[in-house]
């Protein structure tokens, strides 16, 4: 669940992860203070050694279902009072839906590195083709559609049941076990931005819907594939000697991710970054929206959409 929605490494028994609640963190927790790991009853725990947040509250500040949070969703998780602690409880298997939205991520090239899967309610899966050196320690056969489900480094395996053919993390049920290397992670819509006029501004924004909205209206998008979760400073070299234009939503973890992805950009050696701050030169959006909804509301035939925004863009904050 953690390579979702941010960076994550083993660290000997546990697994430490940034903290979900940046904000909280005068750094935005560049020190990694997450831990989680399997109690002695085999329950889930999670805390924020930094801030102190419990597994409860590093759940809520994502907004995604309790039983997204675990690879068995034959189970249902609840939470004790204090400690941070998960218990079990069966549960029906949630049915499996369709994806509402993929969202490729592709190299400079424009070969496909991963791809983000968005379903309704609000939750997202990323995959990646099996490298053909996995698919030979998997037996995956030449011409048979396979998926790593994950962009992690890691163990995968193929489920036991016969025609499986995707890798997921590896559980104690599963059959050939195969360690899989890390995914890179790059800007979405990477090779649009490349080729687009250096001269123009960039938006920065902190989802791919974001991204599809102003690229619908002639405009140049990117949004990290974590979101909100995490930013990685390589991730953001290609931005470098453009105008940047951070376009945060309305809410403290937004706010947090805009000024980490500032300090990167300004540290970078970009052309120049302006943020479009909420609350302020005329951009409005309601709490807890973003870009698209505010983009919306202002005009809901979208024929001056974009010459309302590119009138914010030039009278928003400038850092340098």
């Amino acid at each position: 669940m953690l390579e979702r929605i941010c960076e994550y490494r083993p660290a000997g028994r546990w697994v430490q992860f940034q903290c979900l609640l940046p904000h909280r963190h005068k750094n935005g927790d560049a020190h990694w203070s997450g831990l989680a790991w399997i109690g002695d009853k085999g329950e889930l725990v999670a805390r924020c050694q930094g801030c102190g947040a419990g597994f409860k509250e590093l759940v809520d500040a994502v907004g995604l279902p309790q039983t997204e949070w675990f690879p068995d969703k034959g189970r249902r998780y609840e939470f004790a009072n204090k400690g941070g602690r998960a218990t079990t409880a069966k549960q029906e298997p949630e049915p499996v839906s369709d994806p509402v939205a993929i969202y490729q991520y592709r190299d400079e090239a424009g070969e496909l590195l991963f791809e983000k899967l968005r379903y309704e309610p609000k939750r997202f899966q990323c995959r990646r083709p099996t490298p053909a050196d996995v698919r030979r320690r998997a037996d995956i056969s030449d011409g048979v559609v396979s998926w790593v489900w994950g962009v992690s480094e890691g163990i995968y395996s193929r489920p036991s049941r016969d025609g499986a053919w995707d890798l997921v993390p590896a559980r104690h049920d599963h059959q050939i076990a195969v360690k899989v290397d890390e995914c890179r992670r790059v800007l979405y819509r990477l090779p649009e931005l490349l080729a687009a006029n250096k001269e123009a501004p960039v938006f920065l924004v902190e989802g791919e819907k974001d991204v599809e909205t102003l690229k619908s209206l002639g405009l140049t998008a990117v949004c990290t594939w974590a979101g909100s979760g995490s930013v990685d400073p390589a991730w953001l070299l290609p931005l470098v000697d453009r105008r940047v234009v951070v376009v945060p939503d309305n809410d403290e973890v937004g706010r947090s991710h805009a000024m980490r992805c500032v300090g990167w950009l300004v540290c970078g050696g970009v052309r120049s970054v302006r943020v479009l701050w909420p609350g302020e030169c005329g951009y409005d959006p309601a709490p807890g929206g973003d870009i698209s909804d505010w983009l919306a509301a202002q005009d809901p035939d979208g024929g001056g959409a974009k010459a309302s925004l590119i009138e914010l863009c030039k009278r928003a904050h400038e850092y340098k």
